[in-house]
């Protein structure tokens, strides 16, 4: 019963309709390893005729330390940017010449997980304020998922490492099934025996734990 469930699920995920995206501002999901660097990105998403952001993000210190913002290398032409930190917020003021239109990187934030980050919590980089050209828009926050060294929360068949096995675990197995790990779309995490494959005997691991919670 619980395979035929999955192949249902799978089915009504990607029958799901598409909807118009009105979000201009927005900040990925991402993981992150304890002691180790993670790079956070800033994108601008579908903008017309961009000369200036202001940009206020917040995060929590007790699992991220801040180090540096640094433009985007999508960024080719002209630019000027001040930052600003104080406690758990990063100010961002960027002047743009000339205007910038389309979806690009705007800027990387740097920080370290700090070494005491739990695996399988989770935290958010979260817009406070985010205006272009003086205007206020619409934001998309981020979310971090701290891993292990290897990713995911060391529950089987948790690919994501939110603690849970669910659709969203089985979606990202999809992704890298049948990659090795020389492979670009080869995930770690999705890869529950350690054989540097991405295979079926993963996807029994993840159907035989599916729902299964921490």
């Amino acid at each position: 019963m619980k395979h035929v469930s999955i192949i249902l699920l799978i089915f009504a995920i990607f029958g799901l309709p598409i909807f118009a995206q009105e979000v201009k501002v927005s900040i990925p999901d991402s993981v992150g390893i304890p002691g180790e660097i993670l790079t956070i990105p800033i994108k601008l998403n579908n903008v017309n005729d961009v000369s200036s952001a202001e940009i206020i993000v917040e995060y929590n210190q007790q699992i991220l330390e801040f180090l540096e913002v640094n433009i985007s290398d999508s960024i080719t032409i002209s630019w000027n940017m001040v930052t600003g930190f104080n406690e758990n917020q990063i100010t961002i003021n960027i002047i743009l010449l000339p205007d910038l239109s389309g979806s690009t990187g705007l800027v990387d934030i740097s920080f370290e997980v700090k070494p005491t980050a739990q695996v399988g919590e989770t935290t958010f980089i979260n817009f406070v304020q985010a205006k272009l050209n003086d205007d206020f828009i619409q934001t998309q926050d981020g979310k971090i998922t701290i891993e292990d060294s290897n990713g995911g929360s060391g529950i089987p068949g948790d690919v994501n490492g939110d603690l849970v096995v669910d659709r969203q675990d089985l979606l990202d197995l999809i992704i890298s099934y049948r990659k090795r790990s020389t492979d670009n779309a080869y995930k770690p995490s999705a890869d529950f025996n350690n054989d540097g494959n991405v295979n079926r005997q993963d996807l029994n691991i993840l159907i035989e734990n599916y729902g299964r919670r921490d």
